[in-house]
């Protein structure tokens, strides 16, 4: 997927929810730090404008289609931002915007991370899944934010370093 056809889906994703306007408010990154998720987004307060971050190493991994719903999932992100006033989330708004744009409403994706560098293991409470996770998101647990499985939404906890 080049980043033309990268563009198209983030348009086609605003126009199928009304707004095509929000496209030029959007800018694109491509990022070799991003090795859990396939992609982020965010808000940059200080020019009004928005940032998808997608995954060089995970997008190198993905189907075409897992890399089309990660690309219109973060644009959702973006249109819900924008259009509910909300902080980036997976309410509601997101689901309706992904929706619209056909396209099911899930959080995580299923592209392997195998062999890219996790240092800090955690297990979810119900222990279904492990997840090896950045130092990044390892010391965004440790200040108290919140994280939790993406299969059967219990918290994470720390299991201790990778190996």
């Amino acid at each position: 997927m080049t980043t033309n056809e990268v563009w198209e889906w983030i348009r086609f994703a605003c126009e199928c929810n009304g707004r095509s306007d929000i496209a030029g408010r959007i800018r694109l990154e491509w990022s070799n730090r991003l090795t859990s998720s396939m992609g982020n987004a965010s808000k940059k307060a200080i020019n009004d404008y928005y940032v998808i971050r997608l995954s060089i190493k995970l997008f190198a991994r993905a189907s075409d289609e897992e890399r089309r719903q990660t690309v219109i999932h973060e644009a959702c992100h973006v249109i819900d931002g924008i259009v509910n006033n909300t902080r980036m989330s997976h309410g509601s708004g997101w689901a309706t915007c992904m929706r619209r744009a056909d396209s099911n409403p899930e959080r995580c994706h299923t592209v392997s991370n195998a062999g890219l560098v996790k240092r800090f293991v955690y297990t979810c409470s119900d222990g279904c899944v492990e997840h090896a996770v950045s130092a990044r998101m390892h010391n965004s647990i440790r200040r108290g934010k919140n994280r939790v499985c993406c299969k059967c939404r219990a918290r994470l906890e720390y299991a201790g370093r990778a190996s």
